[in-house]
């Protein structure tokens, strides 16, 4: 249980945490939080699909119930889609095609594809 780990109640208001007296939601955050805070100089980075609203919402009750400001700046939320945009786009629409993961920057794979085939036929000739 998270609880019980070296720093808890120095980094974390219980108070503010999510979840209730018997059961703390999202401990994994909590965990990956405290494991970076071990050493002064880390941060943390949670990296994640922007389709689990639910975790999104769990990560910043979790960034809201740290304890200091100095501490709080040095986590940061990073999704799938954010780092597709800067992937190379055969990696871009493997994402897409095995995950769904679609960045804004991104048509659906099938366009791209078929432009890609399209580019390269011209480039041949």
């Amino acid at each position: 249980m998270p609880l019980r780990y070296r720093d808890f109640d120095i980094v974390f208001d219980r108070d503010r945490l999510p979840g209730d007296a018997s059961r703390l939601h999202g401990y994994q955050i909590m965990r990956g939080i405290l494991a970076a805070f071990a050493d002064e100089t880390s941060r943390y980075c949670l990296l994640c699909d922007e389709r689990r609203c639910d975790l999104i919402a769990l990560w910043f009750k979790a960034l809201s119930a740290i304890r200091r400001c100095d501490q709080r700046w040095r986590c940061f939320l990073v999704t799938w889609q954010e780092l597709s945009e800067t992937l190379p786009m055969p990696l871009r629409i493997w994402l897409q095609q095995k995950y769904g993961i679609v960045s804004s920057t991104l048509e659906p794979a099938s366009d791209s594809i078929a432009r890609l085939i399209e580019l390269e036929h011209l480039i041949q000739f």
